[in-house]
């Protein structure tokens, strides 16, 4: 007999590239321990690299958590039926070092002192779930090759290996004894539905993806100009979500939503403190629609939070992107759902009821169970460290959850699937997202999220109006010098003398302005309107110039301003000339008055308010009491 770690090399060395392949494809956790954006072949990975990341108890537990009713029925079955033997002299199961001591106290107490091998017998599993019935067995033939992609099991001398995760944290009773062998196995139940009752679910769809892409873009846009502030405990606090929200004009819980979306998709991340926007996020902002929202469904697929939960437990709902709002199933529970929804027919909505039954089907051990008979536990009946940060969720609140968040996104229409998003979201769920998969989604989302538009209709009325999603760089040039009054499928900006005064005030020029709106222009003209408001606020601005300065140097004639900014001597103060006899500095009036006097001038010297400024030493005195 073999330890874990040489069972699974053996296996892995033995496989061909195909193979190979199939099982990153199948455990991306095993890419990201490797280092690997995805499959790359059998000849770029060392086998005992993959034996070690296969080998890790999480990984392949989180694997079979991810599987449906079938696969966790075809597993409980193999571990009540496996044979133990101990390998004397080798180690353990690999566990993180951070859970090393709780695993050492789980492996006292229930003997565990030895590593120990379980094999199973696939012939007579097969022959007790099966019988003689060929089309069962096909099916539990097929559910084991996927189990052997996974790693989770694999052939050992004529038998099936299992994996040391699925022997020691599986309680196969409550699964064995819920259900039946051919009910599970027969396929998926069926899904209840009614008459799709709502608006029309292309233009409703349509309406909401715009507006979430929008949303988006507006709150990431203001968050790439000026980091957010995180608390010392995590999270972006109260004060920064109601800037955000009042800036990006977002209420907070779509806030709360967009934040967290921005870090799944990886346009948005913590650090020093602070969440600002990664080098993402530019690629992002220039691509077009459908791809910039691609972008954000896959992020969705993978987002591990409910930010639209009022808090787990009816307790206090913690603070955006702090630890306690991540939730390690949620990026499960939704393709889980997804699948049903997809499984209904058009013009029909799933059932209640029916849809929490077919995602609880699609994902047994987060939904499956419930907390007091959970799967998730081992043979004696406690839940160990795996999953105590994972806790069992309640089905009806998934999948509002997945609900609520999808409808936001146009993802979901009064309960069923939007026309659009129609097709398989395995890719998407997955996290792989190849360029087979992309092309079909892609044009999916053109027919609901048309080209952005990089020209605008100028009217008299100063108003900037976009027949469709405007681009990232006409959002960005009329978002500086106007004020958006509508956005979506038509916006809306309006220009006025205050709008122009705080692009002037940005460091913006007249004759610049003019010209770039013109280039966007439907027409390439100006409304005659438009342009004497620009040069009316240019003609103005700037005729009181306010500079920010610590001295002001005022000299008794030009010949001695003159002489004192080009006084080498005095370069330390980087003066600067802002009247025939006026110069500025940033130093400050000591440090002024030294140089001048070092340099031979004999300069007086007063404060703001034009009292004579003392700059000799005063003797310090001992305040005593008179008595």
């Amino acid at each position: 007999m073999t330890s874990l770690l040489q069972s699974l090399g053996d296996h892995v060395s033995g496989l061909d590239e195909a193979a190979f392949d199939r099982l990153l494809d199948a455990r991306p956790d095993v890419c990201a321990a490797l280092g690997l954006d995805e499959a790359e072949g059998a000849t770029e990975v060392s086998v005992s690299a993959a034996a070690s990341a296969l080998s890790d108890v999480d990984g392949a537990f989180f694997a079979l958590a991810r599987l449906p009713l079938p696969h966790v029925y075809v597993v409980a079955v193999l571990v009540a039926g496996r044979e133990s033997v101990r390998v004397d002299g080798r180690r353990a199961p690999r566990v993180r070092e951070s859970r090393q001591a709780e695993w050492a106290q789980v492996a006292a107490e229930f003997g565990m002192l030895f590593a120990v091998a379980h094999y199973a017998d696939l012939a007579e599993v097969r022959a007790g779930l099966c019988g003689t019935d060929g089309s069962r067995g096909q099916v539990v033939d097929q559910i084991v090759e996927e189990l052997v992609d996974l790693a989770l099991v694999w052939p050992e001398q004529g038998r099936l290996r299992l994996h040391d995760a699925l022997a020691g944290s599986f309680n196969v009773d409550v699964v064995l004894d819920g259900f039946d062998a051919g009910a599970v196995l027969s396929g998926p139940p069926v899904v209840e539905t009614v008459a799709y009752q709502g608006p029309d679910p292309a233009d409703s769809a349509r309406a909401c993806a715009l507006a979430a892409l929008e949303e988006v873009e507006r709150l990431l846009a203001v968050v790439a100009a000026e980091p957010v502030a995180l608390l010392k405990a995590g999270g972006v606090g109260a004060r920064e979500m109601k800037r955000l929200g009042k800036v990006a004009r977002i209420d907070a819980a779509r806030v709360r939503l967009w934040l967290h979306l921005g870090e799944a998709a990886g346009l948005i991340g913590a650090g020093e403190g602070e969440v600002m926007a990664t080098a993402l996020y530019d690629e992002w902002s220039a691509a077009e629609p459908p791809q910039r929202f691609l972008i954000l469904v896959n992020g969705w697929f993978g987002m591990d939070a409910f930010p639209l939960a009022a808090g787990l437990g009816g307790g206090r709902v913690p603070a955006p992107l702090a630890a306690a709002a991540f939730l390690g199933p949620a990026s499960m529970v939704r393709p889980a759902v997804l699948a049903v929804l997809r499984a209904a027919p058009v013009g029909r909505t799933p059932a209640a009821k029916s849809l929490e039954a077919g995602a609880a089907w699609n994902l047994p051990l987060m939904l499956g169970f419930g907390e007091a008979g959970s799967a998730v536990a081992c043979s004696c009946g406690e839940v160990h460290d795996e999953f105590d940060d994972e806790p069992w969720i309640d089905p009806a609140f998934a999948v509002a959850q997945v609900l609520a968040e999808a409808e936001v996104l146009g993802v979901v229409v009064a309960g069923a699937l939007a026309p659009w998003f129609r097709f398989d979201v395995a890719d998407l769920a997955s996290g792989d997202v190849g360029e087979d998969a992309i092309a079909p989604i892609v044009e999916a989302l053109g027919s609901v999220l048309p080209p952005a538009v990089s020209e605008v209709r100028l009217q008299g009325d100063l108003t900037a109006v976009a027949s469709g999603l405007p681009s990232a760089a006409l959002a960005g040039l009329l978002d500086g010098c106007a004020r958006r009054e509508s956005s979506g499928a038509a916006a809306v900006w309006r220009f006025s003398d205050a709008s122009i005064r705080a692009f002037l005030d940005g460091g913006g020029d007249a004759e610049g302005l003019l010209s770039r709106l013109k280039g966007c222009s439907v027409t390439g003209t100006l409304p005659q309107v438009l342009e004497y408001l620009v040069k009316d606020a240019a003609r103005v601005h700037g005729l009181v110039d306010v500079i920010a300065a610590t001295v002001v140097l005022v000299a008794a004639d030009e010949r001695l301003a003159s002489e004192i900014e080009a006084n080498r001597a005095l370069g330390s103060l980087a003066l600067r000339r802002v009247a025939p006899t006026v110069l500025v500095s940033a130093a400050g009036p000591v440090a002024a008055l030294d140089a001048l006097r070092f340099a031979g001038y004999a300069p007086s010297a007063h404060q703001a308010d034009g009292a004579v400024m003392v700059t000799r030493a005063v003797g310090q005195r001992l305040r005593v009491d008179a008595g």
